[in-house]
């Protein structure tokens, strides 16, 4: 058991037990309950996402769990294991951990392509799960307040669906500009391209290049996505083509190009691409 006082308040004090996984307990005068009651105590919804938070904090481990991409694609240990220059059993341990909190999906299957006898034991494949983990303390729910302002937006016409494309777009200059700042001059189409993925990376995109295109695996508004799928894949379109035209000299032109399992915009080489 960890005892932490807080010496400017003193009549707050946490203690956390390993044992009971982060369970909070805050004193009478700050809850105006008494000791030992449960109220204000954080729920095992949240103590479980702050136990699968605290298995990426191993260096190693988050970088299998990056590793490991998104649906469709499945990999498997050996596979990891490759390419991260680790042992194979190290690989397979570290990724049934993050199976076992729900961070990645498992399933079993012959890779050979063949079947019944002599076609080998199935092989145990991994996928990176839909599972989204934010932990914020006090908690915090901005996820909700976004989806009201969505649903505000879709109610009120096209106006204001034109200002939140020029914020949106606006926004995306103001990413490019950042970048260069802090990255130094883009002086080349490499040196532009390399910036531009430097922000997709930044801001949680998880870019990657196939056929000269790049595709984004995350869409970091996924969660508003389902039910508001317009308005947000509409701003988030002017996002993109205020970054590219900032970052003009990379020639990638933001394209909407929607799919169940990435980003619902591709970055294309622009017309005047030579």
């Amino acid at each position: 058991m960890i005892g932490i006082t807080d010496t400017t308040y003193p009549w707050v004090c946490q203690e956390v037990s390993s044992a009971d996984s982060a369970r909070v307990w805050l004193t009478a005068e700050i809850m105006d309950i008494q000791p030992g009651a449960k109220s204000g105590v954080p729920d095992g919804h949240l103590a479980e996402k702050i136990e699968a938070v605290s298995l990426l904090e191993d260096s190693m481990r988050r970088n299998i769990y990056f590793c490991v991409p998104v649906s469709p694609a499945f990999v498997d240990r050996d596979r990891v294991a490759s390419a991260l220059g680790i042992r194979r059993n190290l690989a397979a341990f570290h990724l049934d951990k993050l199976a076992e909190r729900g961070l990645l999906n498992v399933m079993y299957r012959r890779v050979s392509g063949k079947t019944g006898r002599g076609a080998g034991r199935p092989r145990k494949l991994y996928q990176r799960s839909g599972t989204e983990i934010g932990v914020s303390i006090p908690e915090r729910n901005y996820g909700l307040m976004t989806q009201l302002l969505a649903a505000a937006l879709e109610a009120a016409g096209k106006r204001p669906h034109r200002k939140l494309a020029l914020a949106a777009r606006e926004r995306g200059a103001r990413l490019g500009q950042e970048t260069v700042a802090t990255g130094g001059p883009v002086r080349s189409r490499r040196d532009a391209r390399a910036a531009l993925v430097n922000v997709l990376v930044n801001q949680g995109y998880e870019p990657y290049l196939k056929s000269r295109a790049v595709y984004m695996r995350n869409c970091p508004f996924h969660p508003v996505v389902g039910k508001h799928r317009d308005v947000v894949c509409s701003a988030n379109t002017a996002m993109m083509t205020g970054l590219t035209d900032e970052l003009d000299s990379a020639r990638l032109a933001a394209k909407f190009e929607p799919a169940d399992d990435r980003c619902c915009v591709v970055l294309r080489p622009s017309a005047t691409t030579g």
